[in-house]
């Protein structure tokens, strides 16, 4: 599933608004209509201009998804998922540290939320902190109901870029992937790079 839809799935349950709202059935723009419907009716309502925010900034409508968070704050300042997505819309628009500033408010309420640290570890990422995204990783896979491979790759990917200490990391990060998930050919792949990036050829070759 993609990040976006994933993250609108757990905002829409987060809150406790009908699953309908972030079915990935339908397109972007029936779904900004159907809560667009929805906030007039009930237009008090801060979950669902959260709801709608989140949709703008899937579409990258940034003004629009602004114009949302800023409402469902002058609504409700006080509640943890508007950190959220005030952090996500953040980061994707290229600030990623009022991104980590947003999600480190947001742990101070919620700490077992895998997606919030996940989302702290991209935001680390596109700061150059690698040594703070495979950390903020490391404690999201282990919260994640179904782990991906992805979430190994983007750990083992932060962790190789501090030197030869961190391929020596991003490998075992790798063999975790495997153990946790079994036969994986984008991981078995990943670790035969990285055998060879540290001189390990024959261990590569019987991965292959």
């Amino acid at each position: 599933m993609p990040y976006s839809s994933a993250i609108a799935l757990w905002l829409v349950g987060t809150l406790g608004l009908p699953a309908t709202l972030s079915s990935t059935h339908e397109g972007i723009h029936e779904r900004i209509a159907k809560v667009t419907e929805l906030i007039k009716k009930q237009p008090g309502n801060a979950n669902l201009h959260l709801v709608r925010a989140d949709l703008y900034r899937s579409h990258q409508d940034w003004p629009e998804a602004q114009a949302d968070l800023k409402v469902s704050r002058s609504i409700n300042a006080s509640k943890p998922s508007l950190l959220f997505a005030e952090a996500h819309l953040a980061l994707d628009i290229g600030c990623a540290l009022q991104a980590v500033h947003k999600l480190n408010a947001y742990h101070k309420e919620i700490r077992d939320d895998p997606n919030s640290w996940s989302l702290l570890s991209r935001a680390w990422d596109k700061l150059q902190r690698f040594d703070k995204a495979a950390e903020a990783m490391s404690i999201a896979i282990p919260l994640f109901e179904t782990v991906e491979p992805d979430h190994f790759h983007f750990r083992a990917r932060a962790l190789q870029k501090m030197g030869r200490g961190g391929l020596e990391k991003a490998l075992h990060c790798v063999e975790d992937g495997l153990t946790q998930l079994g036969a994986c050919i984008s991981l078995e792949l990943l670790a035969v790079d990285l055998e060879n990036r540290l001189g390990s050829s024959a261990d590569a070759q019987r991965r292959l």
